[in-house]
């Protein structure tokens, strides 16, 4: 399964069904006011959390880009896996977080995968990269944040992905256990797609979309069960280049991720 080599954390996926998906017209709640157009030559920091963008998870990356270029939001990231195994794969990435998250029930971007590299293992073929946005939304009623609720959209390659493919998906997450993952459909590496990430509270799920041009829009739903009364501990939200390189003995491993993001809309 594509997810599940791209993404570390799906390894933990509950696949139970309980996200429909569905082609429509963006809801209402896709709807915002302008965040951020990244019109200037520094990122605003009183809108976006000042802190490193990178992290890798053994130290080992070389490079990591967040800065504005040519009016968008760019990020990029590569990293590299260990050299004493052949099984399993090591987090890294570039992030971006909004400042005062609690209160945004949505977020809409226009976001181009602009490259997913990456030097794969034969013995263990599960790396990948993605971009992600990252949104945490409500607690579960523990007041824990490993009972912080949210979703996660994703645009993901790996190796083996057809040339330029990029596949694009969503899935709920509680604390670090990810679940309902529900895929959306393909794009093309270069193209521009405006996603929108959505809380529907009163329905109890949330919304994820990725429209191409006028007309071209899919839509999918994350219902979930949890008592949603409870402000999240952590409600951090995020735009995120990430990467799995896999561990490997016989040679060096690295995925390098790079994507731009702009036009970005906020509802409360």
């Amino acid at each position: 399964m594509k997810a599940t080599a791209v993404v570390v954390v799906v390894l933990s996926m509950l696949l139970a069904g309980i996200a429909t998906a569905q082609t429509s017209t963006p809801s209402s709640q896709t709807a915002g006011v302008l965040y951020d157009d990244f019109n200037r030559v520094l990122i605003d920091p009183q809108k976006w959390v000042p802190g490193s963008a990178c992290f890798t998870g053994n130290s080992q990356e070389m490079e990591c880009v967040r800065m504005i270029q040519a009016g968008q939001l760019l990020l990029a990231h590569r990293n590299f896996g260990q050299r004493d195994s052949d099984a399993g794969s090591q987090f890294g990435g570039a992030f971006i977080n909004f400042v005062n998250p609690g209160a945004i029930t949505s977020i809409t971007a226009d976001i181009v995968v602009k490259d997913i590299e990456e030097l794969p293992c034969a013995a263990n073929p599960q790396s990948g990269g993605a971009v992600h946005i990252d949104a945490t939304f409500f607690n579960a009623g523990s007041g824990n944040a490993s009972d912080d609720v949210g979703a996660q959209f994703g645009l993901s390659r790996i190796a083996s992905d057809p040339k330029g493919q990029i596949f694009v998906w969503a899935q709920i997450f509680q604390g670090f256990n990810f679940f309902g993952f529900v895929p959306i459909g393909d794009v093309t590496v270069g193209e521009t797609v405006t996603v929108t990430l959505s809380w529907d509270k009163a329905n109890h799920q949330f919304i994820a979309s990725a429209s191409q041009g006028v007309g071209h829009t899919k839509q999918i739903t994350l219902p979930y069960t949890f008592s949603d009364t409870t402000p999240a501990t952590n409600p951090a939200k995020d735009f995120a280049a990430i990467n799995f390189p896999s561990n490997c003995t016989h040679n060096a491993t690295w995925v390098e991720t790079a994507a731009s993001v702009d036009n970005v809309l906020v509802a409360h």
